[in-house]
């Protein structure tokens, strides 16, 4: 049986069958490509919050060192929490606008309370125009506290952001 008598025997049912098949594969094909691409759109993006929270915490991480062993003058200090408050509020502020986050992670607060606690030690005024500034074992400890809060909602943002939908 050659091919146009196989064609001119399909039945109306017939040609609806094939048309749908044609359509659905067309469709499931369409629908595919649409939703990876969405879903590399979102993946990509929570990626680059978490990449950016990531080095906050790497940031953060190389400034508690160098204050926790005398070795950052205390004239940086101001100024590199300036630098990072800008950039605090800038990602929690997006990270905020795009995913339903709990409200309850502030990193923004944290990083104004440590800021508020070093900056308002008697040793920082006292030592403003040294060249290290060293911290009390009192201050230490209470430095160490604040620090560890930080870190751990900076953990606790990147849990929410990658799980956020």
């Amino acid at each position: 049986m050659d091919s146009c008598n196989v064609i001119s025997t399909l039945s109306s049912s017939d040609w609806i069958s094939i048309i749908d098949l044609v359509l659905t594969g067309i469709l499931g094909v369409w629908i595919a490509i649409i939703i990876n691409r969405n879903l590399t759109t979102n993946r990509a993006i929570k990626d680059y919050y978490i990449h950016e929270l990531t080095e906050i915490r790497s940031l953060y991480s190389t400034f508690f060192n160098k204050v926790y062993t005398n070795n950052c003058k205390t004239s940086e200090i101001p100024k590199w929490f300036k630098v990072m408050s800008r950039r605090i509020a800038c990602i929690e502020g997006n990270i905020r606008e795009k995913y339903n986050i709990n409200e309850k992670i502030e990193i923004k607060r944290l990083h104004v309370y440590l800021q508020f606690f070093l900056t308002g030690l008697p040793e920082f005024d006292n030592q403003f125009k040294e060249d290290s500034f060293e911290l009390t074992e009192k201050s230490k400890s209470k430095f160490i506290d604040y620090y560890g809060q930080l870190t751990n909602a900076l953990h606790e943002l990147v849990v929410e952001v990658n799980s956020s939908s």
